[in-house]
């Protein structure tokens, strides 16, 4: 019979990964807090156990052999598994409820897909939606986490794209012209654009910057409304892909200049407080990235 792994396999493992990692037994020892001769001990019942010698070592020099590396990798998967099953685990047993607050675009059109996961994730929290286009103080409310929406203008020399890319849309497809200074002019109505009729994009081809400008801009009290009126030949908007893609596969709306860049919305989270709950937190984490948290800037 082949011998089996046992519990003490895996607690030898876990020692030799902190040993090939911290390169020697003395930085593993300080790494798990144990003395070196607990270490060089583990490290001997590891090898007499697999029948292998995993590392040279002697006074100066310590590295790992062939048989050493392979066993690395294999017991990093392990632990890694190990780590994963218990963030689960914990992930499940988390509990509390959380209030957020966004803009009705966000909660219509990019909220419901990652609700639905994370309340499968963390199925003992409670999430509360509040959807409002105002700016408030988070201060004097009970919301833990307000998700904001910045305009990205296109920028041809950074590669990465922005958390939701604009698009330039309209019922039907408007005249477009060449105004002899490097811009072009648009004879149609532009609904609630950032900065006005003047919109800056970016040429996927050539790189350069092109300046869009309209004959009028209509001021609209939301980006829906003014969705709702390029569905009705009215203008045109610049929209969040996200919020029309299926028009586009309908072609109820057209893409207008598919080859420009318009940059994009970056989504920000800010919490209330500069201590904010665990559910507050497993929320913003599982929704954005690292970087797209604020944490340290309550509002």
């Amino acid at each position: 019979m082949m011998p089996r792994a046992t519990h003490q396999t895996l607690r030898r493992l876990t020692y030799f990964a902190a040993i090939a990692e911290a390169g020697s037994i003395r930085g593993g020892a300080e790494k798990l807090g144990r003395s070196v001769p607990v270490l060089s001990a583990i490290l001997a019942e590891l090898e007499a156990e697999l029948g292998v010698t995993l590392a040279n070592r002697s006074t100066r020099v310590f590295t790992l052999t062939p048989a050493g590396k392979t066993v690395h990798a294999i017991a990093r998967d392990i632990l890694d598994t190990a780590e994963t099953a218990f963030q689960f685990h914990q992930s499940r047993e988390l509990t509390g409820r959380v209030k957020v607050t966004l803009p009705v675009e966000l909660a219509v059109h990019w909220l419901p897909d990652r609700l639905q996961r994370f309340s499968a994730e963390f199925p003992k929290i409670v999430c509360d939606v509040d959807a409002r286009d105002q700016l408030i103080d988070l201060a004097g409310t009970d919301i833990d986490l307000a998700i904001r929406a910045h305009h990205q203008r296109p920028d041809p020399a950074r590669h990465e794209a922005p958390n939701l890319p604009l698009a330039l849309v309209a019922a039907s497809r408007p005249e477009i012209a060449p105004t002899g200074d490097g811009s072009m002019a648009i004879e149609t109505a532009l609904l609630g654009a950032p900065g006005g009729s003047k919109i800056t994009a970016a040429d996927t081809r050539s790189k350069r910057l092109v300046m869009l400008e309209f004959d009028r801009a209509i001021a609209v009290n939301s980006r829906e409304t003014a969705i709702g009126l390029a569905r009705k030949g009215l203008g045109t908007v610049l929209a969040t892909r996200l919020a029309v893609e299926d028009d586009l596969e309908r072609q109820t709306l057209i893409e207008i200049c598919p080859d420009l860049a318009f940059g994009g919305l970056s989504l920000r989270a800010s919490f209330r407080d500069a201590r904010p709950t665990p559910a507050a937190k497993a929320f913003a984490a599982d929704l954005l990235n690292p970087d797209d948290l604020n944490q340290d800037d309550p509002m």
